[in-house]
């Protein structure tokens, strides 16, 4: 094969084999998500030299989905070439991030932020192309950090250097605390919502309180959906 003519492929051609993202079931709901955050993002590069994006994903009730639309997040994020990528569970409470990964007892946030270690000891390669993760890290120890303004700063301006995105699973609304130091700082926040579950004046409270409190709430997604019509009559439909 002539190797010259391999290289000079149309650009349309190169852009459709880039652009190529592993199909994966449930996919397509991160993926309008994604669509959706991306005029912020371009944003974010045009201002920001090509910096790095950093979103959120918050939520005003327990077990509304945060963290798997967080992981989901990422990954397809990685699926689409925004890469690299990096997933920060900052849920001290109750991380998941390392269960889900499979990265018990390994270094990460809380580490990072306690001078423990270097970020790059607290980032963790996954098996998605693309996707690197950092767990809340040692257990019981993010409580007892005192955040520095200015360490934050350091952290998320040298995070947008490194990835292209950076995903955050956040605490609850009312247990943020000291992660409003990161939250004020990200380019957008996502509230996941419970279908059915998460009552209006609930989530109005939240979304004013995040407001209140600067952080840049972009929208809200709905979770754990309620299919009403048994699957087989959808079936045949």
């Amino acid at each position: 094969m002539d190797s010259t003519k391999a290289i000079d492929k149309p650009a349309a051609a190169r852009d459709a084999v880039i652009r190529t993202a592993p199909r994966r079931r449930g996919a397509d709901a991160y993926d309008t998500l994604l669509w959706r955050l991306q005029p912020r993002l371009e944003e974010v590069r045009e201002q920001n030299d090509g910096a790095g994006f950093l979103v959120g994903i918050t939520s005003c009730d327990r077990k509304a989905g945060v963290s798997t639309v967080a992981a989901n997040l990422a990954i397809r994020a990685a699926d689409h070439q925004m890469r690299p990528v990096l997933l920060i569970d900052a849920s001290a409470e109750h991380p998941t991030v390392a269960r889900q990964f499979r990265l018990r007892g390994v270094q990460g946030l809380a580490d990072v932020m306690a001078g423990h270690c270097s970020v790059s000891d607290a980032v963790h390669e996954t098996t998605v192309d693309g996707l690197e993760v950092m767990p809340v890290g040692t257990t019981g120890l993010m409580d007892r950090v005192g955040l520095d303004c200015q360490h934050v700063e350091a952290l998320l301006s040298g995070l947008r250097e490194s990835h292209q995105m950076v995903v955050f699973d956040l605490p609850l609304t009312s247990e943020l605390r000291h992660m409003l130091l990161i939250a004020r700082r990200l380019d957008a926040a996502i509230l996941a919502v419970s279908h059915e579950q998460t009552s209006a004046t609930l989530l109005e409270r939240a979304a004013e309180q995040l407001r209140s409190d600067g952080v840049p709430l972009a929208g809200t997604v709905v979770c754990r959906h309620k299919q009403r019509v048994p699957s087989w009559i959808r079936n045949r439909f």
